[in-house]
């Protein structure tokens, strides 16, 4: 490193580089940042590796110094609307264009060819607010709907802003939270940023910086022109970068020859190659090119390799890493949630590697420098798993914990103390003296009530029955209160019966399983995929549950595709190793299938039988799997309501796990009851039937929430368009340059 840092300084305008593999790239492009204090562009071919690239930026350094310059489009001559995501991402990095700061820009070559925004124009049309100036309120709201601000009553997501009386909110592009403006006339008198779920103040604030700007009017421009003086261009795979800009010439030379380009404008005009780029830069910028080569003719060699891979005689992650250790190699192993950390840390204990350096976050790919004798490892790719996405974006639209924002004029809402009225919208009010934002509901008798806009949490829209047509609140009357005591006094009756079923269980004693054995341990490290904070938090939910000497009976509620069968497969996995038997109820025959297949998968290392019960079996294989549950010889059976029949018996059952229970039939319930008596028992949903929920709301039943997306699952984007070939075409080639697929 220290080779390059002294070409660098020297002002050596290209420097080829070799020996760089893994997220080594990443560690360098950092170092440049922190120890000469340079900018640093980096580039690379597409979009899912500037997202790995990113994640191990953001890793590196935090948040703060790492930005992202998306291509506006990923096909020549599109003109469609640029996603919240890359208009936001844009924002913030022509911000840091022109503030010249010192900070790490993550880039692809189809954004290093199209035209940008000039500095000047980004100056021009960057607007700051400060605290105790005058900053005229009708022009600012001018500016705004100038720039494309479209004008809402409540803003909910980038781009939009609001007005009432002497308050402007405002969602700028490029930053994380909205911004409360408060005015005295023309005179700003406070700022605050404020939750677009809540509307509750985050902090005060004296001052804001945000774009305010059509980017297309000021296309006259390069990525080479924004970069601050002394920057360094940092290319990640130079070959797959010139084969992508080829491609690119390539459709754009078809696109204007078919006519679906822009006719007035010569692709050779519009897009310039990379290095007619470089070769015209300005003189106030020096570029520094840095090329990752794998050829033997390079400037500097950091003679790094991948790790090793696993040997014949390797039998265990513990011995693979001894080999290391034998070699006398520091050890880094990175892994991305601080509860795995936790797990690694006592397995790596367990087997006396407590020299081995686990930390948080990951990064996405390892690498080992032999002359350092330094090895940097990755959890995922030792367990040979996909590596779950850091997000490292700061301006993905979060979701909104109820539906508030979408109460229109007209809307029966529900006051927690006043009751139901009808929501009128937002209204400045005065309170000695002072402006308040406050909602305005009306009651029966046409009474009027101004609620505090920081009182907004106990205001919820009305969810009655399709038909319910209920009548406003009196104001003032015990009508609401008796109302409520109708209510609770409904909700208790239903709920007493199944109280007193639960009660047995709350007094029965249950079996009070140890805490985590090494193969626990090491069974959950070898998931294929990254756990997310939802998994992670449900799996120690269980876990808690089983060493108590009380029944477990836990709902687990997730999504589709959330990953509630690796938590139910953790647990069964625990109680099996106490030589007690799990059953698994389950709605389908193709679901019961799927299971035993999974759970036949993930735990196939171990010495554990596991069969399914369904008619896929046949009679005979039904009586046998029968007969070897009755005589514990099965650990794990896997079935439908079959499980449920009279002639099923369990040697010794230690947990039931029930998937989706609200598809079982009353007589089959009934039976269920009788097995839930003394045993832990694990309910699995989607969608949980009311009476399921309530008995969790009311304390019966414990609950764990899954909420977190799995990797990679992204949000799908829906277009209706007239019948086109070319549109299809379009749509093909946008989703192959972005290594999609197609369907």
């Amino acid at each position: 490193m220290d080779q390059l840092v002294t070409m660098i300084s020297a002002k050596k305008t290209k420097i080829t580089i070799g020996g760089l593999v893994g997220s080594l790239g990443s560690f360098v492009a950092s170092t440049l940042l922190k120890r000469l204090g340079l900018p640093v562009l980096v580039v690379v071919p597409t979009t899912a590796k500037a997202e790995g690239v990113l994640d191990d930026l953001v890793a590196i350094n935090g948040s703060a110094p790492v930005g992202y310059m998306p291509p506006s489009h990923l096909h020549p001559f599109d003109t469609s609307a640029l996603a919240l995501g890359p208009l936001n991402e844009r924002a913030d990095a022509m911000l840091r264009f022109s503030r010249g700061e010192r900070s790490i820009l993550v880039t692809q070559p189809e954004a290093f060819l199209e035209s940008c925004p000039n500095l000047d124009w980004i100056r021009d049309h960057t607007l700051t607010l400060i605290v105790g100036e005058d900053n005229p309120r009708d022009i600012l709201i001018r500016e705004l709907s100038t720039a494309g601000y479209h004008r809402e009553n409540l803003v909910a997501s980038q781009g939009q802003f609001a007005v009432r009386g002497g308050l402007i909110d405002i969602y700028p592009y490029g930053h994380e939270d909205p911004v409360r403006i408060e005015y005295d006339f023309d005179k700003i008198i406070s700022m605050r940023s404020f939750s677009p779920t809540t509307q509750r103040s985050v902090k005060q604030l004296n001052e804001i910086t945000f774009l305010a700007g059509l980017e297309g009017e000021g296309q006259k421009s390069r990525i080479l022109d924004l970069l601050p003086k002394d920057s360094v261009i940092f290319w990640f795979g130079k070959e797959e970068i010139n084969e992508r800009i080829e491609s690119f010439h390539k459709r754009a030379k078809t696109a204007h020859r078919d006519g679906t380009g822009r006719d007035e404008i010569d692709p050779r005009e519009l897009f310039r190659s990379v290095d007619d780029l470089i070769s015209n830069a300005p003189p106030k910028n020096q570029v520094i090119g840095l090329q990752i080569s794998r050829g033997k003719q390079v400037d500097v060699d950091f003679k790094a390799r991948f790790p090793d891979s696993f040997g014949p005689n390797v039998k265990s992650i513990s011995d693979y890493l001894r080999g290391y250790v034998k070699r006398d190699y520091g050890i880094t192993l990175t892994t991305g949630t601080s509860g795995e950390k936790d797990r690694l840390e006592e397995l790596l204990f367990d087997d006396n590697l407590d020299q081995v350096r686990v930390t948080t976050p990951t990064i996405s790919k390892g690498f080992t420098l032999d002359r350092s004798h330094q090895a940097v490892l990755t959890a995922h790719e030792l367990y040979d798993r996909r590596k779950l996405r850091s997000k490292h974006t700061r301006f993905r639209r979060r979701a909104a914990q109820f539906d508030r924002l979408s109460l229109r004029r007209g809307d029966l809402v529900v006051h927690a103390e006043y009751g139901i009225g009808k929501y009128e919208g937002l209204q400045m009010i005065k309170v000695q003296g002072h402006p308040h934002e406050s909602i305005r509901i009306r009651y029966a008798d046409d009474v009027i009530l101004y609620i505090r806009i920081e009182q907004f949490g106990l205001v919820e829209k009305y969810a009655g029955g399709e038909n319910a047509k209920p009548t406003l609140s009196r104001v003032g009357t015990k009508d609401w209160e008796r109302t409520k005591k109708k209510t609770r006094k409904a909700l208790q009756d239903m709920a007493d019966e199944l109280v007193a079923l639960y009660a047995k269980r709350k007094v029965a004693k249950g079996y009070a399983f140890p805490e985590d054995t090494h193969w626990q341990r090491e069974m959950e490290a070898s998931f294929e995929f990254e756990d997310t904070p939802g998994q992670v938090e449900a799996t120690e939910d269980i876990k808690d549950d089983l060493i108590k000497s009380q029944p477990m009976d836990r709902l687990l509620c997730g999504d589709v595709g959330f990953g509630k069968t690796e938590v139910a497969i953790r647990a069964a996995f625990k109680v099996v190793q106490e030589s007690m038997q799990v059953a698994v109820l389950v709605p389908t025959t193709i679901l019961a299938q799927q299971h035993h297949d999974t759970f036949r998968e993930r735990l196939a290392s171990y010495p554990i039988s596991i069969e399914a019960l369904s008619r896929f079996k046949t009679a005979k294989e039904q009586r046998e799997i029968v007969k070897e549950l009755n005589d514990g010889k099965v650990d794990i059976v896997i079935g439908t309501h079959r499980l449920v029949s009279k002639d099923v018996k369990f040697h010794k059952l230690g947990l039931l796990i029930i998937d989706e229970e609200h598809r079982f039939g009353v007589r089959h319930k009934e039976r269920l009851k009788q097995l839930k008596t003394n045993v832990d028992v694990l309910t699995m949903t989607a969608t949980p039937i009311p009476r399921t929920m309530h008995m969790a709301l009311l304390g019966a039943r414990d609950t764990s929430q899954i909420n977190t997306a799995p990797v990679d699952r992204l949000p799908i984007q829906t277009e209706v368009h007239a019948w086109s070939e070319d549109v299809i075409h379009d749509a093909i080639l946008r989703e192959v340059d972005r290594q999609g697929q197609v369907f």
